[in-house]
């Protein structure tokens, strides 16, 4: 596949790595630009989704944005949504809400619709834990809006018609449900501090 080998051996090689750098001037970021250059566009999305589903999320999130410096066009914004569901763990969303804001380019309102969307058609426990995640992440986290001091409140009044739906589940995790009142909360302080100014 590359010089590093198959997709397993790059993984493993991130890992270890992200353990013990081999050198001083080692990044992540770097090494992922520099796999980006060695592979074929179909072994970068492979590659991408790889990381996104068994990377930690912060070590994923500097690989891809060397990956993508490079070849942006090997990821659309439906791949990534599908890779929230099989993320290794819960704070995947938060990198990919990351991603498609700042690197796709996609509205926060459109990213929001969908994550709700797919959210209610999820039935595992799992999987609903890891759409509100990233629900929240875009509402409450460390996402290039916050960063910016951008607010979500344009989208405000239709999240908080969803969250109201999606609470009424009687399918609906409970860690589901906690993540979406916070969310809530959020978007209500939000509201009020519009109203304020």
């Amino acid at each position: 596949m590359s010089k590093y080998g198959g997709i397993d051996a790059i993984i493993q090689t991130l890992l270890r790595c992200d353990e013990e750098p081999p050198d001083e001037d080692y990044s992540p970021l770097d090494f992922g630009a520099t796999l980006a250059q060695s592979l074929s566009p179909a072994g970068l999305r492979d590659l991408a989704c790889a990381i996104l589903r068994r990377l930690p999320s912060s070590l994923a999130s500097s690989v891809l944005e060397g990956l993508l410096a490079t070849s942006v066009d090997m990821l659309n914004p439906q791949l990534m949504f599908d890779e929230i569901a099989t993320g290794s763990q819960l704070d995947t969303g938060a990198t990919i809400v990351e991603l498609l804001v700042s690197r796709f380019e996609v509205a926060p309102d459109d990213v929001s619709a969908e994550l709700f969307r797919r959210l209610l058609r999820a039935h595992d426990a799992a999987v609903q834990d890891r759409y509100a995640f990233a629900l929240w992440a875009l509402f409450c986290g460390e996402t290039v809006l916050i960063k910016e001091g951008k607010t979500v409140g344009y989208l405000v009044s239709a999240a908080l018609a969803e969250i109201d739906v999606q609470l009424l589940r009687s399918d609906l995790s409970e860690y589901s449900k906690a993540t979406l009142r916070a969310c809530r909360s959020a978007s209500q302080s939000t509201t009020s501090a519009d109203g304020a100014g």
